[in-house]
């Protein structure tokens, strides 16, 4: 245990948890109907998904961030410690529900309409951060996603701008939260449209 705490020994990932819950129809997609078809639960959310790989690729990771004290949230805390992925200082919220990610497919598998509830992150205040000093100032990078609340990700950016910063920008819109300080991060992880995003300029070729 004791070198998964040692200085620079380890990833801290700051970013969002969530359940995942995806419904396929069996045929076309009747909209504003009951369609047969199967419902898939999996334990998603970009920073988990990004701990959970670091871990399997042998690398001491943790994760920070938020889920209530229902069913779903003991589900990722406990889906994630067994595959190694350190939890301990991720906030839970006495009386909230895990954050879910709702999407609906059509018969092709693309996504016909998606609900995004993830209100509870909002629960993660710079102060509560403040409190992470120590793991985050030993940690040997840390893995920032734009889930987090603007206010937090921006002082995460200003406060560790001297340490290797990866974001990823996730979607257009949370994209923008981190478009004034893109210069403290050192990788960036983004998409066409989120790139068009922060910079303001259109991506005409690669």
């Amino acid at each position: 245990m004791k070198d998964k705490d040692q200085t620079g020994r380890y990833v801290t990932v700051l970013g969002g948890v969530n359940v995942d819950i995806q419904g396929f129809p069996k045929d076309k997609l009747i909209p504003e109907d009951s369609n047969i078809g199967t419902v898939k639960i999996s334990m998603g959310g970009v920073g988990r998904n990004i701990g959970e790989n670091l871990v399997r690729l042998g690398i001491n990771t943790k994760l920070i961030s938020v889920v209530g004290d229902d069913y779903f949230s003991q589900k990722i805390l406990k889906d994630s410690a067994k595959v190694g992925l350190d939890m301990n200082d991720t906030l839970v919220v006495k009386g909230q529900e895990a954050p879910i990610y709702l999407a609906v497919l059509d018969q092709d598998h693309d996504m016909n309409i998606g609900i995004n509830s993830m209100g509870i992150l909002e629960n993660m205040t710079i102060e509560f951060i403040k409190g992470k000093k120590t793991v985050i100032d030993n940690s040997g990078l840390l893995v920032l996603d734009t889930n987090i609340p603007g206010d937090v990700l921006e002082y995460l950016l200003n406060e560790y701008k001297d340490k290797a910063i990866f974001l990823d920008t996730v979607s257009v819109s949370k994209a923008k939260k981190a478009r004034n300080l893109i210069g403290n991060v050192h990788t960036l992880k983004t998409n066409r449209l989120e790139v068009e995003a922060l910079t303001g300029i259109k991506a005409g070729d690669e």
